[in-house]
């Protein structure tokens, strides 16, 4: 029989279930427990909230786990989704978009005929390409926007654009540069053509010595193409004749079909600076069929000569003496040519007309073309 009656053993569950009472008590009370039915039902029912307390606390613990490895796995993939976001951002703006160039930073030309407007623009680095090219006008002013972006084979080099504006253009510009105001190119176009001499010099000398005797011209030698002498007169600024244009006798050369050329023109302006970009040689060049002969017309406006508005700066040869007293005749002749040159002076511009024999004719219809191309002078110099 039990040393405890059930009024002290119940009495003492509380403590026992909470593991307060000592040893001996605890098996006093489960000696009780053993023989007695409804304390050991009392016993058994303070025991089991505590197990379901467990229970749920586990419970409520793998659910705060499960929603912290799923709010990991959230916050990983928010930032991955950003970090790609950002990533397609960044590519978007460095490859797609790009940027409004600075036009220091950029090596653009403009070609103004009327209301026609043609344009086009590359960067200076070589490492970047226009990817936009964007023209405006209000009341004859021409807005010209160039952005750039990094190149890839999105965007490879330079763009182009003709424009045709409702009446005639009265000035351009470029990336906020006033490039043609009033019928002239103002000081900024001069300093573009300066920058394509630089570039030039510096494409020559990045190369390595062996590659530099490949170079197809002479460092600082730039050259632009057009359509027409006019175009090409007009580029230059100054109203620069050719009698040869309007003479049946004289055949333009298209490029296109001209030997060791691909690009389609008749016309090209080539000038020529330093490694400053400061310029001292600029021409204006055409070639002529004239039977079986060839012949370059060529015309370089000298700056000491010309009267420049104020505001407008011309493209021009600045020559130190050598500009003709009258017409120069002069002959040379290699191993398979032979060749005539007639130098002189007119309105400021230094012509030179060379005729070349390369088909082996008879020395007196070289004679002959030489006496043409003085008639031409003599009439070019009234």
């Amino acid at each position: 029989m039990s040393k405890l009656p059930c009024g002290v053993v119940r009495d003492l569950l509380p403590s026992y279930i909470d593991g307060l009472t000592n040893e001996e008590t605890d098996a006093l009370i489960e000696e009780h427990a053993a023989s007695c039915a409804e304390c050991r039902r009392m016993i058994d029912s303070l025991r089991e909230p505590e197990v379901n307390s467990r229970e749920e606390e586990t419970a409520e613990i793998d659910f705060l786990k499960k929603n912290k490895r799923k709010t990991v796995k959230t916050a990983v993939a928010a930032a991955c989704i950003a970090a790609a976001v950002a990533a397609v951002a960044v590519l978007l703006k460095l490859f797609v978009i790009g940027r409004d160039a600075g036009y220091e930073k950029l090596r653009s030309f403009v070609d103004v005929d009327g209301s026609r407007l043609f344009v086009t623009a590359e960067a200076a680095d070589k490492d970047r390409a226009v990817s936009r090219l964007d023209v405006s006008e209000k009341e004859g002013d021409v807005v010209v926007s160039v952005r750039t972006v990094v190149k890839s084979f999105l965007h490879r080099g330079k763009l182009e654009r003709t424009f045709e504006a409702p009446s005639e253009i009265g000035s351009v510009t470029v990336n906020g540069r006033r490039v043609y105001e009033n019928g002239g190119y103002t000081a900024a176009f001069s300093e573009a053509m300066k920058q394509e001499v630089i570039a030039n010099w510096k494409r020559y000398l990045d190369l390595p010595e062996i590659e530099r005797t490949l170079w197809s011209t002479m460092p600082g030698y730039v050259y632009r193409s057009f359509e027409t002498w006019q175009d090409a007169s007009d580029f230059v600024g100054f109203n620069i004749g050719n009698p040869l244009e309007n003479d049946p006798d004289f055949v333009g050369v298209d490029h296109r079909d001209y030997p060791g050329q691909v690009k389609p023109y008749t016309a090209h302006l080539a000038w020529y600076g330093d490694r400053s970009g400061d310029i001292s040689y600029v021409s204006l060049e055409k070639f002529y069929k004239y039977g079986d002969l060839s012949v370059q017309f060529c015309a370089e406006p000298v700056c000491a000569k010309q009267g420049v508005d104020d505001g407008l700066v011309p493209i021009c040869s600045t020559f130190g003496d050598d500009i003709p007293e009258g017409i120069v005749t002069s002959r040379d002749s290699g191993e398979h040519f032979s060749a005539a040159n007639v130098i002189f002076m007119s309105d400021g511009v230094r012509y030179c007309i060379r005729i070349i024999d390369n088909v082996g004719s008879d020395p007196s219809v070289l004679e002959a073309a030489i006496e043409t191309i003085r008639a031409v002078a003599e009439e070019m110099m009234k």
